[in-house]
């Protein structure tokens, strides 16, 4: 498996896979109807010039992403935030990163029948909204720079969304590295079915920008994640769901707070595989507690511009 920087890697990132393959066929009494392929010669034919393939995995800089072709943004986002890669300390004459030297950039390494473009989202109405915000990359200006590919990126509603309530979510992440020592978050787009007011009937309906049609606009977005300290005293998982639309600045984060189990039903992963968390009480003899109930699932409050010097005042 492939896992330098940049470098395509295999369904084997957070345990998506329970076991290597042997290559040999089960024994014919264990056979079952929709139990797997058998290795027969049959089922090998039938993919003799390979298997469809949609999710294309890239481990970057500072996150590893999963991208998916058809509806041409993330399926998914990991990141591992700790207290020295959010907050590092920089030598004398060390440049900070910093995301002026960035631009938005299509994601070469896609093919570009699948790729998101750049013209995707002209004139949309919709912000280019981060998965692995720019902000929780303070390492390396490689790091940020990457976070700014379009395979990151997913079309988000601007005022009171992308620049509000998601950015001080974003910003809920980082503020719990300064509680627990590892903090494992995964981000990414969901598509949420409604209610017929007329019918009665449950419809998935999103948009889809650019022309021609390309770029899939989610009905929501979720943040799933495990934290944890080093001496393994605290362990704690949590996952939001969120609308992709304008939402006021004194809702509480709770009202969005969702079970991992409920967010896998509706988005068809299982997060964090290998962290045994099936029970949602015991893993691997360490207590593991609801995040809301171990700490203050509290968003940071709404970012102010500094106020205007007063020109006409005295130095």
């Amino acid at each position: 498996m492939a896992s330098g920087p940049g470098k395509a890697v295999t369904y084997g990132l957070f345990g998506a896979l329970a076991g290597k393959a042997t290559g040999k066929a089960p024994p014919a009494a264990t056979r079952r109807a929709g139990a797997g392929p058998t290795g027969g010669k049959k089922t090998a034919a039938a993919i003799k010039y390979g298997p469809p393939s949609n999710d294309y995995v890239k481990v970057r800089d500072g996150y590893v992403v999963a991208y998916d072709r058809r509806m041409r943004t993330a399926r998914w986002v990991a990141e591992h935030l700790t207290r020295d890669s959010l907050y590092p300390k920089y030598g004398p004459g060390e440049k900070k990163p910093h995301r002026r030297e960035c631009m938005f950039a299509e994601d070469k390494s896609v093919p570009s029948k699948f790729r998101s473009k750049l013209e995707d989202y002209r004139g949309s109405g919709y912000d280019r909204g981060h998965l692995s915000p720019a902000a929780d990359h303070k390492t390396s200006q490689l790091g940020m720079c990457e976070s700014f590919l379009l395979s990151n990126i997913s079309p988000q509603v601007g005022k009171g969304f992308n620049r509000d309530y998601w950015a001080r979510l974003e910003g809920f992440m980082r503020h719990l590295t300064k509680e627990y020592d590892d903090v494992y978050v995964l981000t990414g787009p969901a598509w949420v079915p409604e209610i017929d007011a007329v019918t009665g009937k449950a419809f998935v309906r999103y948009e889809v920008i650019g022309s021609p049609p390309n770029v899939a606009v989610p009905t929501h977005f979720f943040k799933a994640v495990l934290a944890e300290t080093k001496d393994g005293r605290k362990r704690a998982v949590g996952a939001f769901l969120t609308p992709n639309a304008p939402i006021a600045e004194n809702e509480p984060l709770i009202k969005y707070s969702v079970s991992l189990d409920e967010l896998e039903r509706l988005i068809g992963l299982e997060l964090f595989p290998r962290a045994a968390l099936a029970s949602g009480v015991r893993s691997g003899g360490r207590g593991v507690v609801p995040l809301c109930d171990d700490t203050k699932c509290e968003l940071p409050p709404p970012w102010s511009p500094p106020p205007k010097k007063n020109k006409s005042s005295s130095a």
